[in-house]
């Protein structure tokens, strides 16, 4: 839901602050229909919202979207790109960016999961048209663990290049070091730190106020 309200705040036609769940997803999903981008070899396909299913339970706030995008003919290859958040900044020059780890199926294949799509980086399907007998079991989801490590490095690393309050906040903690093992001790504690916190944030273990963060991370 964080995605839902951080557009819907910043949007230009975002006047009316009493606005529901419901329709502040129903308007997201008209924002998401905009924004992602589906393409039958290479051909651009034009999608429809079937469906928006907002949270109702407690716990991690997710709204889930049901999107239909009808494919002309069997194509060999689908793509799929976003630019989601990205006409925003939260700070100068660091526009808002949004990332998704998907996962794909197709009929009579296992599921393959962990797969990321980000502004950066379209997510590439390619197509298997085989008929499989009716009720066939697809399996069990799989990882390509190398497209997996590899698509997470070059996005942490690109994180990384691509802010510059990034940028700064490693180049003090590095001139804040003596020795080659302070520097391996600083970096470590960072990355651990980082990871720990940004864990415990996604599976909404811990979820602390923006007024809070900001100002102590500024600081």
């Amino acid at each position: 839901m964080e995605e839902v309200f951080v557009q819907n705040a910043l949007s230009a036609d975002a006047k009316d602050s009493k606005l529901t769940v419901d329709e502040l997803c129903r308007r997201h999903g008209d924002y998401l229909l905009r924004h992602l981008h589906v393409f039958a070899d290479d051909k651009p396909l034009t999608g429809l919202v079937r469906s928006i299913t907002s949270p109702r339970e407690p716990g991690p706030q997710r709204a889930q979207y049901d999107f239909e995008y009808e494919l002309p003919a069997k194509p060999a290859r689908v793509r799929v790109s976003e630019d989601v958040l990205n006409e925003f900044d939260y700070a100068p020059g660091n526009r808002w960016e949004a990332t998704y780890v998907t996962r794909v199926a197709q009929e009579g294949q296992s599921p393959v999961e962990g797969l990321l799509l980000t502004s950066r980086e379209p997510l590439v399907i390619d197509c298997i048209w085989v008929k499989y007998p009716s009720g066939t079991a697809s399996g069990s989801a799989t990882i390509d663990k190398w497209r997996l490590t590899k698509d997470y490095v070059r996005h942490g690393i690109m994180h990384i290049l691509n802010g510059w309050d990034h940028l700064l906040f490693i180049s003090a903690l590095v001139l804040a070091v003596v020795t080659l093992w302070d520097l391996v001790k600083v970096i470590t504690a960072f990355t651990l730190a980082h990871s720990v916190t940004l864990t415990l944030s996604v599976l909404n273990v811990v979820r602390l106020s923006e007024k809070l963060v900001e100002p102590m991370i500024a600081a």
